[in-house]
């Protein structure tokens, strides 16, 4: 198959953008065609190359032998709209290295690994849009979730958000991947209808999460495991339900109470300030 190659010389720009055209697979603006078994490579920091099949995704860029299909080494590639795929197994129909960087806002990608990105491309995706036929590999080790642009998420559902777990490094058990925009409602036990729950990765200097807008007032610690609570009266009650020799209740915020007195009914625990105080009233804990 052909090998299209944009590798800009030192000093020098390469900016091409592949547009629609009225034939079935689409053109570059610079006048070649792009058939069923083609490469595409976009070669070192000064090249960039758009893919803008419009709505209908009416380019389309294949590869059939055993190689990827685009490949990104140290480029940029923007897709807005186009169909790209890989049909042997192992093979990329994106693949991204040596600090390469992609934004995908629209198409479909089809392959073993419709994107693939090498330990060499860290902070490689921008993800918002895109249907995926295939798997999403971070072989840097990241997680996908950190690719994903602002109010984006990972879903089974083009239309109606279905989440997937995108805190992962990998995802490949899905027929289809889509990536939608979405805004998480969370109920009271920080979860959210599309299947979302939040594990609070995400903590500031305060305790504060930022992924769900919740300030934690207390742990509680059972052995090894903690568990955050944005309320210290429902830690000290799950404390008393805990089993254990080690339990401990631990402030992560200053407690202002409302009733001068805390009742206990059973169990033993720590109860560790931290630094912090528990006030009611006139009465301070320090």
């Amino acid at each position: 198959g052909a090998v299209f190659e944009f590798n800009a010389a030192s000093g020098s720009t390469v900016d091409v953008t592949m547009i629609n055209s009225s034939s079935e697979l689409g053109k570059l603006d610079c006048g070649f065609a792009v058939g069923d078994n083609a490469t595409i490579k976009v070669i070192g920091e000064d090249s960039r190359l758009t893919i803008d099949g419009g709505d209908s995704n009416n380019i389309k860029v294949g590869n059939l032998g055993q190689t990827d299909t685009v490949i990104v080494d140290g480029g940029k590639l923007t897709l807005l709209g186009g169909y790209i795929e890989s049909a042997v197994t192992g093979m990329s129909a994106v693949r991204v290295k040596n600090n390469g960087k992609v934004t995908i806002s629209g198409g479909v990608i089809n392959g073993h690994y419709s994107v693939r990105v090498d330990a060499s491309a860290p902070n490689a995706l921008t993800l918002n849009g895109g249907t995926y036929k295939g798997k999403l590999e971070l072989e840097n080790g990241e997680e996908i979730a950190s690719q994903l642009a602002d109010g984006y998420i990972c879903s089974l559902n083009r239309e109606t958000a279905e989440y997937i777990n995108a805190y992962v490094s990998s995802i490949s058990s899905y027929g289809e991947i889509y990536v939608i925009a979405h805004t998480h409602v969370l109920d009271a036990n920080h979860a959210c209808a599309c299947g979302f729950v939040c594990a609070h990765r995400n903590l500031d200097d305060g305790n504060y999460c930022t992924d769900c807008k919740t300030q934690f007032k207390a742990m509680l610690i059972v052995g090894e495991t903690g568990t955050l609570y944005d309320d210290f009266i429902k830690a000290l009650e799950a404390a008393e339900g805990s089993v254990g020799a080690d339990i401990c209740v631990k402030l992560l915020d200053n407690i202002e109470l409302a009733d001068s007195s805390i009742s206990l009914k059973k169990g033993v625990f720590t109860l560790d300030l931290n630094g912090k105080q528990i006030a009611s009233n006139d009465k301070t804990i320090r």
